[in-house]
Formats: structure tokens, sequence, C-alpha cells
């Protein structure tokens, strides 16, 4: 399998001289369990040139950053296939992720013939076909256990071989066909349980499939085969395919997906577009500035599947129990034999199996990545998302993250001795003034003017507007129809409230005020006089307290 371009990053610890780090994903086919990941990460640590190991028991997958120098990725393989790993470099892994994993159907036939063969010897009480049945049962079992074993490690396989070699011993060839055929369906269900996490995670972080990109001549190509210098046009309505700098045209593009940022940005000749944003208006042509296996978009996947590499301080404890707990109770069970009874024994050694417990941990964290990751949140490693239970308070940017980033008019009240008719030509002039700003709260009181932009009679605003003043924090002035016009604050807007804020309901010469919760209250003053006051909130989200 041919080798994907490594990632080449600066590192400070490496010598003079010798300083590129590769950064190489490496699938491992025999790795079931959590076992399997500690002897990865030790056997990785011990060699030469390895900067940093990362391994994923649910994917399958380690990323080890090394000194490219010193040791290659070749190496590593055989390193990893010296313990029976069945390492390889992971190469196209978009591709080969996308696709996900078939079920083994051979495994699952197996195990499926195990246990009716199993179910017609208890049956006809046949102990032959018991036997067969511990025969064929044992060796997956004795499989597992002497690749453990050529590792030096001991494993649970060891303590099923021993309870299935106890019960021959006492005569009960039913009770060692049992041990067999539990042993097989848990391995079975384990890999179906790791294979389905798999593959939902695929799911989780996989792309739209969006993948075709137009050329300026009209003809269509696989976005992944783009390269640097590709010129390639986006529509309104069109996903960007590919990070770039527009050569030509105008367009509004929607980067949330990317940054959070509710509102589309406005991208002009020279702006940088990135893979995955939306074009919501206008048309661009786009020059790549790096292929799709190394743009933005792809390192924020890398970073994804680093993340659930990454152990929490608990798995870590649960894998250090985990080593010592299989000797620990080996040596139990002989006590136990020779102390009470050898059935007692052999019960002990099949109860205490310790792979749900050490796989538990592993399958919570990579699912939590992958759920977050589905969802737009990026996690940079286990341990930050173990720390989430310790937060005792949480910090959000407020306009279009916990709020629809659309803000609006939500109650109107004029001064006592201002009639409806005075009070409905002051919104048009506030409207009228604020149409020519580009204040968020502008939109919501011009909204409010003509009924919704675009859909009203443009005559419901005036077109003479002068003398423009936007003060920062305040307001904005002008002159409208020739009549002095303002609108922001009460100090702006020459209403004296004392020293301080306004408040509802703190200031009696503005008691007359809407005080809708959580609204900013914005004024209108027209030829020196208060004539209008507006309540205008940025509504939250329906999805937000769910969220946070």
């Amino acid at each position: 399998m041919s080798e994907k371009t490594p990632l080449r990053e600066a590192s400070g610890d490496v010598e003079a001289g010798a300083t590129e780090v590769a950064r190489t994903k490496l699938r491992m086919a025999n790795m079931c369990c959590e076992s399997e990941a500690t002897l990865a990460r030790k056997t990785l640590d011990g060699l030469a040139g390895v900067v940093d190991v990362k391994v994923n028991v649910v994917g399958r997958v380690a990323y080890v950053k090394h000194r490219t120098s010193t040791i290659s990725s070749a190496a590593l393989c055989d390193a990893l296939n010296g313990v029976k790993l069945g390492a390889s470099v992971q190469a196209a892994a978009e591709k080969h992720d996308a696709a996900g994993d078939p079920p083994d159907l051979v495994e699952i036939g197996f195990v499926a013939f195990l246990v009716a063969l199993f179910s017609a010897g208890l049956a006809v009480g046949g102990r032959p076909a018991l036997l067969v049945v511990v025969a064929l049962g044992a060796l997956p079992l004795a499989r597992d256990a002497a690749r453990a074993a050529s590792a030096g490690r001991l494993d649970v396989n060891v303590l099923m071989l021993v309870a299935v070699a106890g019960a021959l011993q006492l005569g009960d060839a039913a009770e060692a066909a049992t041990v067999c055929v539990v042993a097989c369906l848990a391995k079975v269900a384990e890999a179906e349980c790791l294979r389905r996490v798999r593959n939902a995670l695929q799911d989780a972080t996989a792309g739209d499939g969006a993948d075709a990109a137009t050329r300026p001549d009209g003809s269509t190509v696989d976005a992944a085969a783009l390269k640097k210098g590709d010129v390639v046009v986006v529509r309104a309505g069109e996903r960007v395919p590919v990070d770039g700098v527009v050569l030509f045209g105008k367009a509004a593009v929607d980067e949330s997906a990317l940054t959070g940022e509710s509102e589309p940005v406005e991208k002009l000749k020279g702006s940088s577009v990135s893979r995955g944003t939306v074009a919501t208006q206008g048309f661009v042509k786009v020059e790549a500035t790096a292929a799709r296996s190394e743009d933005g978009a792809s390192e924020l996947a890398r970073l994804v599947d680093e993340a659930q590499a990454t152990s929490t301080k608990t798995q870590d404890l649960i894998g250090r129990f985990a080593e010592i707990f299989t000797p620990f109770v080996l040596l139990c069970a002989i006590a136990v034999g020779c102390a009470v009874s050898v059935r007692v024994a052999l019960v002990m050694l099949v109860l205490a199996c310790p792979c749900a417990l050490v796989l538990a941990a592993p399958i919570v964290v990579v699912a939590s990545l992958g759920g977050a990751a589905k969802r737009g949140v990026l996690v940079k490693s286990a341990i930050a998302l173990e720390q989430l239970a310790a937060v005792d308070l949480l910090c959000a940017d407020k306009t279009g993250t916990i709020t629809q980033g659309r803000c609006r008019v939500v109650a109107v009240a004029s001064p006592p001795g201002v009639d409806d008719k005075t009070a409905a030509r002051a919104l048009q002039l506030a409207g009228s003034l604020e149409a020519v700003t580009a204040h968020p709260l502008a939109a919501a009181i011009v909204n409010e003017a003509v009924g919704c932009v675009g859909e009203a009679d443009a005559s419901a605003l005036s077109d003479d507007v002068s003398s423009v003043v936007v003060t920062s924090g305040a307001g904005v002035a002008g002159v409208v129809d020739g009549v002095a016009v303002k609108a922001g604050t009460a100090a702006h807007c020459g209403l004296d409230l004392g020293t301080g804020d306004w408040a509802p309901g703190e200031r009696g010469a503005a008691a007359w005020a809407p005080g809708e919760r959580g609204a900013t209250t914005i004024f209108v003053a027209v030829a020196g006089q208060i004539q209008l006051a507006l309540a205008i909130v940025d509504p939250v989200r329906d999805e937000a307290p769910r969220a946070l």
C-alpha cells in the first residue's frame, strides 16, 4: 500500500539538521480491545525517533509523530506486525473510511453453527457433539491467546482456556462447551458493537457527498481531484469545493459551519474562501490554493480523528488496572480451586473477564467526540471532554450563536402627549435614517417601519437623508426630509435621566418606555423631541438551551 504524504511540522525537541517530523496514520486489523491498544502504545513508544503516539481502539488506528530521519513509516509497521497487530500505513483515508466496515459474515456464521450444534448436543444429550463444540470453540480462544503470549502478555483468553480445560478435567463437557460458546458469542458481539460505532462515526464526520466541481468552461470534475492552481466557479446555492482565492466576481458566503459567524461574509476579488462554506448570493471564480487532502476541512477531520485517539485519565486508569487484573484473577482462581473447589474457581474465571469494563471508556469517548463533530463542535482531546464534567460556568458568544442573529422589534411606545400619527411619522423617519447604516439593530428598525424589507412599498421610507453621523456605542443622527432625527441611547437623543444608564422602572423620565426582558431600548428624537422608544431583541434559538 502506498504511503500518504506525511504532514510536516517543526518540532522543538528535534536535533538541528533533523527537524522534519511526519504524522502517519496506521491501521491495525488485529486490534480488538484496549489490551491491544496498550500493546501498540508500548511498542511504538519504545522506538527511537517516535515523538508521540495516539491509539484509537474503536477505529483500529494509530497516529504516530516520528522523526523521518530516524524511523520510517515502514519501520513502524514492522514493529507493530512483530507483535501480530496486522499494521499497514493508512492511505487515501477519506475514500477507505467512507465505505464503512461490513459485518464479518464468516465469523457470525461460525458462531451460529456453534450455537446450533451446542443446542442440539444439549437437546439429545450427545457428548460427542459437545466435544466438537469445545474443539471448534477453543480454536479462536487459542489463536488470540497465542498472539498475546507471543507479545509477552497474559490476556482473558487464557482465563477462558483454563476454564475449558478445568471443565473437561471434571468430565463436564456441557460446561466446557458453554464456556466456549459464550466466549465466542462475546467476541462477535464486541466486534459488531465496535463495527457499528466505527461506521456511525464515519457517517458523522463524512461530507454531504457534494464532490462535483464546475470549471469555467462548464465541465464538471471530481472535487477530490482538484489540485493547487485549478480554477472552479461557484454560484449562489453551491458549496465551495476547495480552499482558494477569488479571481473574479462577488458573492455572499455562509461560513457558519466553520466560524460560527451567523451572517454571510462578502467575498470579492482577492478574498479567501474555504471548502465546505456555501455561496448564498452571487458568482465567483475561485483558484485552488491547496489540494483537498491539505485544506482546512481535511485538517479539521484529522483533528477529530486524533481527538478520538486520545484517552482520558479514567481510561488510562482502567487500562493500567486491566494489565494486572488477568494474572491476579488467575492466581486467585488457583487459590480458590485449592481452598474451596475447582468448580467455583472455574465460575470465577468465566465471570472475571474485564473486556466490557476496558471497552466501556473508549467507546463512550469516541462516540461523544464523533457526535459532537456531527453537530459542528470540535473537541480537541478526550481529556478536554472529561473535564467538562467539572465545568460550573459556561461562556459563549451570544449573537448568532445562542441567538438567531436577526434582531426584531418586540415593543413600541411613545411618551405622554405624543399621538399615534406623530409616533408613526417618527418611526418612518427613524427607518429612513437607519436604512443608510449597517448596525444590526438598524435592520430591525427598518423592518418595523416598512413591514418587511423587499416586500413593502419602497415609498414608505424617504430617500432625502443627509448629514448622517454614526456615534459608536450611542446611535445615529441625520437629517431626513429636512428634519433633524436621532436614534440611539437616551443620552444620545437628549433624554436627561441623571447619572447612570437607563433601566426599565428606574428612571421616572422614561417610565413610559418598553421594558422587555433582554431587550435593547432605542429612543427616537425628532427635531430635538423624544417621540418614540423601541424594544429590540435578538431571539434565542430554540435549540440553544439543549445545546448548552
